[in-house]
């Protein structure tokens, strides 16, 4: 393959990682949206649940265990989103690389140099862009049952709110 060729590849696998890294954003901020509808479900019952705490202690027990699991659902899945969205630049500004933004910011853009010059600046940032994707697919993938918790633990309070607060 010619290194014209060559380099046109890398930059063409270069620029499907950063697309890969944009689509776990756009999962991570889908799933947040998630469970933010599941946190308004659960606080638009407080008052039935109050209500329900008043009729004994199974729907008072149902209801505590309901919001713990809710919390603790919710906190850990929005800390493993909140790092899968988090930006990651480690390493992508202390080399000089002509197709790092954070490089290009830092050391200015480089001139022309040599082909092989250029292909190793490629592959070096793929290889960086692969590393950042799979951390935030890996977070993502953390999360979802955790998230699931929640929506189970909203669910099971909204039922017990609706039951026995009715």
């Amino acid at each position: 393959m010619a290194p014209a060729d060559e380099l046109a590849s890398r930059l063409v696998t270069v620029e499907s990682f950063q697309a890969s890294i944009r689509h776990a954003d756009a999962k991570a901020g889908a799933l947040f949206s998630g469970l933010s509808a599941l946190l308004m479900l659960a606080t638009g019952d407080l008052p039935a649940a109050r209500m329900a705490c008043r009729m004994g202690t199974a729907p008072r027990s149902g209801l505590v265990l309901c919001g713990v699991m809710l919390l603790a659902g919710t906190v850990v899945s929005a800390a493993r989103l909140a790092a899968a969205i988090h930006p990651r630049f480690a390493g992508a500004d202390r080399d000089a690389n002509r197709f790092a933004f954070p490089s290009v910011a830092r050391h200015g853009y480089l001139d022309g140099s040599q082909v092989s010059k250029q292909l190793q600046e490629a592959a070096t940032l793929a290889q960086l862009l692969a590393g950042i994707a799979v951390a935030k697919h890996r977070q993502v993938a953390r999360a979802v049952p955790w998230l699931t918790l929640a929506a189970c633990s909203a669910l099971g309070w909204a039922t017990l709110a609706g039951w026995y607060g009715a």
